[in-house]
């Protein structure tokens, strides 16, 4: 496997912003701004370095991981010598167009999302000047850098503390799709609830059945998260993107707990929401755009989790009043537990 070391990535400025917060006991990544070394943001004719940013066909405001995304781009356009601008593939037929609009008279190209790596792979060859940064996305090439998050680490947090709020011992889990992300989101959440409590079972539903509509169904994930709250599942944790939102309304309506997912939903859910497994997509986005014609950048595969300041478990307000000092004070030792190496969690 392709990999190089995520400090090739993430700049010191970059991980300093990162391992700031700690709110409630819990690991809270709150990205700031990166302050740009002599030379990022330029390329190397000293002219301003032109990103553009392409996002699948979820679009940018899904309340999630496109979402993050796009606060990324916003961060990365107040540095001086970026000039930064989004596409969006309005469907699956024009991925390759897309990024290939994207390319022409670009310096780098970011695509957010899993179905761009045949675009990306292809348009990589067809442009070996310009770099390609392809988050989520499985795609090789001497001018490609795809970056990967281990989403189990942070779903085996989720996990351990849906297992100890649950009083039915059922958990649920609606996936938007079954793709290798929604799959470690699943098996982490699965190991989690099952560590802290062997007896506990969960049910599980994929909402989609196609990348076009499933992370931007609303209905559908209400519906999903309506079956498993029957069969008794009392916490529910949904990875469906804008599908999830809906699965979040119907436990709210049924006023169960539900765990969010890419980014902390809390404020729209109050009194149901127990946290979100956030994956911190804005700073990638950002310090990719950062390192645009620099050193700093490198071809191969990166993957980030709870160790990189890259996932964490949400703990604002809303998560420390609804979880309990107890069960704050575990979750926070088994993250440590994970950072430290101490425990590896698989990523099925």
């Amino acid at each position: 496997m392709r990999q190089i070391s995520r400090r090739r990535f993430l700049s010191q400025g970059m991980m300093s912003v990162l391992a700031g917060g700690v709110a409630g006991g819990l690991l809270a990544v709150t990205p700031g701004i990166v302050r740009a070394s002599d030379g990022q943001g330029t390329n190397r004719t000293g002219a301003p370095c032109k990103v553009a940013v392409v996002f699948d066909v979820t679009g940018k405001f899904d309340k999630s991981f496109a979402e993050s995304a796009w606060r990324g781009v916003r961060k990365a356009r107040e540095h001086p010598g970026l000039v930064v601008r989004e596409l969006e593939a309005e469907n699956p037929a024009l991925r390759l167009q897309s990024v290939r609009v994207a390319a022409e008279g670009a310096d780098m190209v970011i695509t957010v999302g899993s179905e761009f790596a045949s675009a990306v792979g292809q348009v990589a060859a067809e442009f070996p000047q310009v770099r390609f940064t392809a988050i989520e996305a499985v795609v090789s090439g001497p001018n490609v850098q795809d970056v990967h998050f281990r989403e189990q680490e942070g779903a085996f947090l989720a996990g351990a503390a849906a297992a100890l709020m649950s009083r039915t011992q059922i958990l649920g889990f609606i996936g938007g799709l079954d793709l290798p992300s929604i799959e470690r989101f699943q098996g982490g959440f699965r190991a989690g609830a099952q560590f802290v409590n062997p007896a506990v079972s969960m049910l599980t539903v994929m909402a989609g059945t196609d990348t076009e509509t499933a992370f931007r169904d609303p209905y559908a994930g209400y519906t999903a998260a309506q079956g498993v709250m029957d069969q008794g599942a009392d916490v529910v944790f949904a990875a469906a993107g804008a599908t999830g939102l809906g699965a979040y309304q119907a436990v709210a309506d049924r006023q169960r707990y539900s765990i969010g997912v890419d980014t902390d939903q809390s404020d729209l859910f109050p009194g149901s929401m127990l946290t979100a497994v956030v994956k911190h997509v804005d700073a990638v986005v950002e310090q990719a755009a950062l390192t645009c014609n620099t050193a700093q950048w490198m071809a191969g595969r990166i993957d980030l989790g709870l160790s990189d300041w890259s996932i964490s478990l949400a703990a604002g307000p809303e998560s420390r009043r609804l979880l309990p000092a107890e069960v704050r004070s575990r979750l926070e030792q088994i993250q440590q537990e994970i950072i430290s190496g101490a425990r590896v969690v698989p990523a099925l």
